[in-house]
């Protein structure tokens, strides 16, 4: 259980290795063990609104289904 991926996009992305060299260090040093060493950290080339367009698609995503998880 617990998060198994972290992905980065956007201006996160541009940083490079220096931010994600300090996140690793930081999920290793905070994170609880044996957790902290399965997490995957992924740089990704989405843009900076991927993460909006992601929350805007699950909100509309339960309101149109929402009738028929009910229904089952």
């Amino acid at each position: 259980m617990g998060v198994k991926n972290i992905l980065f996009s956007g201006k996160l992305a541009l940083a490079g290795n220096i931010f994600l060299e300090t996140l690793k260090r930081a999920i290793r040093q905070y994170c609880v063990y044996p957790l902290n060493t399965q997490i995957e950290i992924v740089v990704g080339g989405l843009d900076e609104w991927a993460g909006a367009r992601g929350a805007a698609y699950s909100v509309l995503e339960n309101y149109f289904c929402a009738g028929e998880i009910e229904k089952t």
